[in-house]
């Protein structure tokens, strides 16, 4: 898929449109479907492009280590242009910035968006009966 989504993207925001159309077109061959879910999974592709980087990061890179060090990613999936152009991404000095501010931002979060298995509805029913079990 390196072809149709480029790792060396910096956003998915500034993943060309083309490369999304194409990426559209071909999901529209293999499968059934709907335009109107277009939307949907636009997002869920999102989704696992940026954690496919994320995975690929914790896997095959060092922060500390020197640039050279990275250009050899053996996994086959990764195009070999587009994994030294993303080495040098992570590598600066700006990205570097950028990941500390977004640690620091990360860690003073006390509310989360998740709650486990269970969706907030399903909370809220379990704490009405907990709160009508105490009132009797």
């Amino acid at each position: 898929m390196g072809d149709k989504l480029p790792i060396d993207c910096i956003s998915w925001r500034l993943m060309p449109s083309y490369n999304k159309d194409d990426v559209w077109d071909f999901i529209q061959i293999k499968f059934d479907v709907p335009i109107s879910l277009r939307d949907f999974v636009m997002k869920d592709l999102d989704q696992k492009w940026r954690s496919w980087k994320y995975d690929l990061r914790t896997k095959f890179f060092t922060p500390y280590e020197k640039a050279q060090q990275h250009f050899a990613c053996s996994d086959a999936r990764v195009v070999k242009d587009q994994w030294k152009k993303l080495v040098h991404i992570w590598s600066s000095e700006e990205f570097k910035k950028r990941s500390e501010t977004n640690k620091q931002n990360k860690s003073k979060h006390t509310f989360f968006h998740c709650a486990g298995s269970k969706s907030f509805a399903d909370i809220y029913h379990e704490e009405d009966k907990i709160r009508d079990i105490k009132l009797t």
